[in-house]
């Protein structure tokens, strides 16, 4: 996240811009608009960043702008009005001032002046850490939408083992050793819960760059080797058991491999060129005779049937057991 000096300098560039611009319209458009384009539009009365609804005091901090639920229709609203001047500039016809027209250059040439200002901004280090706040905020919304659709008993389920339910917070859980495997033990009977954590971006890209997942996920016989090693108590044992506990539940091995987690784990090299090799499903079977009752499952197969991704593997485990 930006630190607050950076922020203020960011906020502080931009004041300047916004206070040159309302200058410039005040007395392009004058107090006799009835506000026009901008509002009041007087260098005294907030300016361009008041009819935004941005911060226009340096005080105030982009931090601030940046970590409210406002930024993002904030950031929209200024769009609209760039495009707005631009149009105005250029001679549009829904102008609301004619003096506005007159002038039309040199408010093209503010507009661009101003948009040069943005696009420098956003290139310095506070522009990326503000851009990667934002980042983090849509992260958090895309993550706040799945879950806000769930049950309110499995909401209160999932922060009681989650905790809050934050980005920083989904993307440890999903980073960690374990820790996935720990909250889907205890969500298991709520399916519904499970899939939307397994759903979740944050999760999910902190799964994939675990370094055994990368392994297991790009070496076919480190694959191979893990479904093997039925003695693994953080491996397919643990996994395994998950699954089996799963099947006894209405919607419960469905709910994990139909979701985004399970999908990405499909697509791995490694599970690819698995299923393309019988010599080594065979060899795995020989060696972990118990996973062929979870392979055979018809939840486990109806689970397979419901993510997209997972098709070579159904197509490559047909027949098996018979």
């Amino acid at each position: 996240m930006a630190d607050a000096g950076a922020r203020n300098a960011f906020l502080a560039l931009a004041t300047a811009v916004g206070t040159a611009a309302a200058a410039y319209f005040s007395g392009a458009l004058g107090n006799s608009t009835g506000g026009g384009l901008f509002g009041s539009a007087s260098a005294s009365g907030g300016g361009l960043a008041s009819s935004l609804a941005m911060p226009s005091s340096a005080s105030v901090g982009i931090g601030q702008a940046a970590s409210s639920a406002s930024f993002s229709q904030d950031a929209a609203k200024m769009a609209a009005q760039a495009a707005r001047i631009e149009a105005f500039a250029a001679g549009g016809t829904n102008a609301s001032s004619s003096a506005f027209l007159q002038n039309g250059q040199a408010a093209q040439a503010a507009a661009q002046g101003m948009a040069a200002a943005a696009q420098k901004a956003l290139a310095s280090p506070a522009g990326k850490a503000l851009a990667q706040d934002l980042s983090q905020m849509e992260q958090q919304a895309l993550s706040s939408s799945a879950f806000s659709k769930l049950s309110a008993a499995d909401q209160q389920a999932l922060q009681q083992v989650v905790g809050q339910l934050t980005p920083e917070r989904l993307s440890a859980l999903g980073s960690e050793p374990g820790k996935l495997f720990d909250a889907m033990e205890k969500l298991l009977p709520r399916p519904d819960a499970v899939k939307a954590l397994l759903d979740d971006p944050n999760v999910v890209k902190g799964l994939l760059s675990q370094k055994r997942v990368q392994t297991l996920c790009q070496d076919a016989q480190a694959f191979a080797n893990y479904l093997s090693n039925k003695a693994d108590s953080t491996g397919i044992r643990r996994s395994g058991y998950m699954l089996a506990a799963s099947f006894g539940i209405p919607s419960g091995t469905v709910s994990m491999m139909e979701s985004k987690a399970f999908g990405a784990l499909s697509k791995c090299n490694s599970v690819q060129a698995f299923t393309a090799n019988p010599a080594m499903i065979s060899q795995v079977i020989a060696s972990n005779p118990q996973i062929l009752s979870i392979l055979t499952n018809p939840e486990f197969l109806k689970g397979l049937a419901s993510n997209p991704a997972a098709g070579g593997i159904a197509g490559a485990l047909k027949g098996l057991g018979k």
